[in-house]
C-alpha cells in the first residue's frame, strides 16, 4: 500500500516515485488539451479562445486550492515516516477539514469574481459568453478536483504514486469519450467541455476514496478523530499557505499577461493557448520531481534522516537538469508538430520558449 522512502539509494528512490507521478500529471493535464483539441477542431478558433482565455483564470483559483491540498499533506507523510500510524489518522482528518472549507470559500469566492475578472483582463467580446459559460462550471464544480487532488495526495504522502495514476488514466479516457458526447453529441460547446472534465474529475476522486476505504486503512481516521486540532490546524497552514501563495502570486502574473494578450483579439489568444498547453505538457517533469520531493523529504524528515535529505535534494538538482536538457530539444524539434494537434488550420510559428511571433491564416 505504502512505500517507505527513507531506505535504499536516493536516486532510484525517486525515480520510482516519480515516473507514475509524471505519468499521472500527463494524463491531467490532458484533461484540459483534449478539450482544447475537440473545441477548437469542432467548435472552432473563437471557442478555442474562449476556453485558452480562462486559462490563467483556471490557474489562479487551481493552482491555489492545489497548493493548500499539497501542503496540509506534508504532515502526513512526516507522520508516515515517523512511523506514527495514530499521527498520520489525525493528519488525515484535520486536513480533511481544511480542504473542505477551502472548497466552500474558493467555490463562492471565485464565483463571484468571474465575470469582473473577464472584463478585467480584456476578454473579447465574440468569445466573453463562451468563456464564461467554461470558467463558471469549472468553478462551480471545484470540490471534483480538490478531492482527486487531496486524496491522491494522501496517498503519495505514504509513497503510492502508482494508484492515483490509474485512476487518472481512466478518467482522462473517459473525459475524451463525454467531450465528444457532449460537444459533438449534444451540442453544449464550451460548457460541454467543462462539463465532462469535472465529471471524470469527480469519478478519479470517488475511485481514489474507495481504494483508501478498502485498502488504505492506515489513511482513515476514527471518528473521534474528525475535528479540528489546534496544533495540527496550525502546523498544516504553515506549511500549505506559503505553497498556496506560490500560486497565488504566479498566477497574478499570467492574468496581467492575459489582458494584454486579449487586446490582440480572437486568433492570437487561440495561438497563444495553443502553445501554453504544449509548454505545460513539457513542464509535468519538473511538477512532478517537486511532489516527489515533498514526499521523500516528509518522510525523511519525520525519521529524523537530514543527510539523507541533502542527499536526495542534490540528486533531485541533477534529474532537473537532464530533464531540462532533453525536453528543450524535444520542443526544438516537435513543436510544430504539436500545435497542429489543436488549430490544423492556423500556422503558428514558435521558438522554444513557446510564445508565436507569426500568426496567419
Amino acid at each position: 500500500m505504502g512505500y517507505d522512502m527513507t531506505v535504499g539509494k536516493p536516486l532510484r528512490v525517486i525515480l520510482r516515485f516519480m515516473l507514475p507521478l509524471l505519468v499521472g500529471n500527463i494524463f491531467q493535464t490532458l484533461y484540459n488539451m483534449v478539450d482544447t483539441m475537440i473545441v477548437g477542431h469542432y467548435v472552432g478558433a473563437n471557442a478555442l479562445a474562449a476556453v485558452g482565455s480562462t486559462g490563467t483564470i483556471m490557474f489562479m483559483v487551481m493552482g491555489t486550492t492545489m497548493g493548500l491540498t499539497q501542503g496540509t499533506t506534508i504532515l502526513t507523510s512526516q507522520r508516515f515516516g515517523a512511523g506514527d500510524e495514530e499521527g498520520v489518522k489525525k493528519s488525515v482528518a484535520n486536513g480533511a477539514l481544511l480542504i473542505l472549507c477551502t472548497v466552500v470559500f474558493m467555490t463562492a469566492f471565485s464565483l463571484s469574481i468571474i465575470r469582473p475578472l473577464l472584463r478585467l483582463i480584456n476578454t473579447p467580446a465574440e468569445i466573453y459568453d463562451d468563456a464564461y459559460a467554461y470558467i463558471s462550471v469549472i468553478c462551480t464544480f471545484i470540490i471534483c478536483s480538490v478531492s482527486y487532488n487531496y486524496l491522491s495526495a494522501l496517498l503519495r504522502a505514504i509513497g503510492n504514486s502508482r494508484v492515483p495514476l490509474y485512476f487518472l488514466i481512466f478518467s482522462a479516457i473517459l473525459n475524451i469519450f463525454l467531450d465528444l458526447l457532449f460537444i459533438l453529441g449534444l451540442g453544449r460547446g464550451t460548457r460541454g467541455a467543462a462539463e465532462a472534465t469535472v465529471l471524470s474529475q469527480g469519478i478519479a476522486a470517488i475511485l481514489c476514496g474507495i481504494y483508501i476505504f478498502r485498502r488504505g486503512k492506515i489513511l482513515l481516521p476514527r471518528r473521534d478523530m474528525i475535528r479540528f486540532d489546534r496544533e495540527i490546524t496550525k502546523e498544516q497552514l504553515r506549511m500549505a499557505i506559503p505553497m498556496a501563495l506560490q500560486f497565488a502570486v504566479t498566477s497574478s502574473g499570467t492574468v496581467i499577461m492575459q489582458s494584454a494578450l486579449n487586446l490582440f483579439g480572437a486568433t492570437a489568444v487561440a495561438a497563444v493557448s495553443s502553445a501554453n498547453k504544449f509548454h505545460n505538457l513539457v513542464m509535468q517533469g519538473m511538477f512532478a520531481l517537486g511532489a516527489t520531493m515533498a514526499a521523500y523529504v516528509g518522510q525523511n524528515y519525520g525519521k529524523g534522516e537530514i543527510e539523507r535529505i541533502r542527499l536526495g535534494v542534490r540528486t533531485a538538482v541533477r534529474i532537473c537538469v537532464v530533464y531540462g536538457v532533453i525536453a528543450g530539444a524535444l520542443v526544438m524539434i516537435f513543436h510544430r508538430q504539436a500545435l497542429g494537434m489543436f488549430l490544423p488550420r492556423i500556422w503558428i510559428w514558435i521558438p522554444c520558449w513557446s510564445m508565436p511571433r507569426r500568426i496567419w491564416e
